[in-house]
C-alpha cells in the first residue's frame, strides 16, 4: 500500500465555478476529487503566503492556460499540467515567495 504524507493543500482540480486551492488544516489525505499539493517549503508562514497566491484571481485565471476547458465554464487540471501553472511575478513579489522559473515551480 503506497503511504503519502498529508499536503499542506489540496486542489479542487475540476470545477465549473470558483476553481480553488483549500489549506489542508484537517490533516487528510484524499483518495479523490482533489489533487494534493506539497510545496517544497513547508513552514506556516510560506503555506500561507502561497495559498493566498494560488487563490488570488489572476492565478486562477491562468488555470485555463494549463487545463482543459469543458462546457459551461468547467476547467479540468492533470497534476503534471498544475505543475506548469503560470504565477504572476508581482504576486510572488509582494507575497515574499521565491521563484525559480515562471512556472509553478514550488512543488516537490
Amino acid at each position: 500500500m503506497e503511504k503519502r504524507q498529508t499536503p499542506p493543500l489540496l486542489f479542487a482540480y475540476l470545477g465549473r465555478r470558483n476553481s480553488r486551492f483549500i489549506k489542508n488544516e484537517a490533516d487528510v489525505l484524499p483518495l479523490t476529487t482533489f489533487l494534493c499539493v506539497y510545496p517544497k517549503k513547508t513552514d506556516k508562514r510560506h503555506v500561507n503566503a502561497l495559498w493566498e497566491v494560488l487563490n488570488h484571481p489572476e492565478t486562477i485565471k491562468n488555470l485555463k492556460l494549463v487545463g482543459k476547458s469543458y462546457g459551461s465554464g468547467a476547467v479540468k487540471v492533470e497534476p503534471r499540467n498544475l505543475e506548469k501553472l503560470p504565477i504572476p511575478e508581482n504576486l510572488v513579489e509582494n507575497y515574499s515567495l521565491e521563484k525559480e522559473q515562471k512556472e509553478l515551480s514550488i512543488f516537490v
